[in-house]
């Protein structure tokens, strides 16, 4: 019995994973969290993580993990008078998440999918 998610055999085939893995390797400088390894998995293993989620999505068996999120200052500081002077208000930050080798793959090899 299937405990996760699963994809038609063809559909999981069609899809361009050489073309995800392209995309990843030049989203991944503009990420919230500096995540080199991450990177570099992708760019040094893309071929067997490919292989990896397309196996699992074939059999029924992929599962998604659970992105990694943290608090990313904002990069501005919104001035506030006080009467006297201009001073800044208080530093505010937001959470910024990157997923998981696997996951990104499959989410960008979707949404090319999607795009076409």
């Amino acid at each position: 019995m299937a405990t996760g998610i699963g994809l038609d055999a063809t559909f999981v085939k069609n899809m361009d994973w050489a073309l995800a893995l392209k995309r990843i390797s030049q989203d991944v400088r503009t990420d919230f969290i500096h995540a080199p390894h991450i990177g570099t998995i992708h760019a040094q293993a893309g071929e067997a993580l490919v292989e990896q989620v397309t196996h699992d999505l074939k059999a029924g068996t992929y599962r998604c993990g659970e992105p990694v999120t943290v608090e990313v200052p904002k990069t501005f500081r919104i001035g506030v008078a006080d009467g006297t002077r201009n001073v800044f208000g208080p530093n505010y930050s937001h959470q910024g998440s990157i997923l998981l080798p696997c996951d990104r793959l499959f989410y960008q090899a979707l949404a090319d999918q999607a795009a076409r």
